[in-house]
């Protein structure tokens, strides 16, 4: 995007890639089916490494175990119907409070409407500390 000194406009993916790599992140456990745009500019903006993980919950089990073993947050991301997967792996890393950051993302807001009236949408509900939509208004 263009650059007008501390106005400059740019894309979610890169205020993301860049705001990662402010704090320190060197990981990230995902399902490479999500955030092309932000991996691809976390790529090409950070050293921070992705790790491809077959599932939701094996990255959030990953993203755990990093946590206890680093002492730093560990992040993990999905795509926003695999959210309920992703609850699944951070239930010990909630329950043993390490500190993990797990991030959902993708195109359709129908699906997350569709994840959120699901049975185990309280469970998730639970282990969230904040949740923020950013589609773009009128979608």
């Amino acid at each position: 995007m263009t650059t007008v000194g501390h106005n400059a406009k740019r894309v979610g993916a890169e205020v993301l890639a860049d705001m990662l790599a402010g704090y320190g992140v060197t990981h990230v456990f995902m399902v490479p089916a999500v955030l092309r745009r932000t991996f691809a500019e976390m790529e090409r903006r950070t050293k921070i490494a992705r790790i491809h993980c077959h599932g939701e919950k094996s990255a959030a089990y990953m993203a755990d175990g990093y946590a206890r073993a680093s002492g730093k947050p560990g992040i993990c991301m999905a795509q926003v119907i695999g959210a309920l997967n992703l609850a699944a792996g951070l239930r010990d890393a909630y329950l043993a409070h390490s500190p993990v950051i797990a991030m959902t993302g993708g195109r359709d807001p129908i699906a997350a409407s569709v994840a959120d009236r699901s049975p185990a949408a309280s469970i998730r509900r639970s282990l969230w500390k904040s949740r923020r939509n950013t589609w773009p208004r009128g979608r």
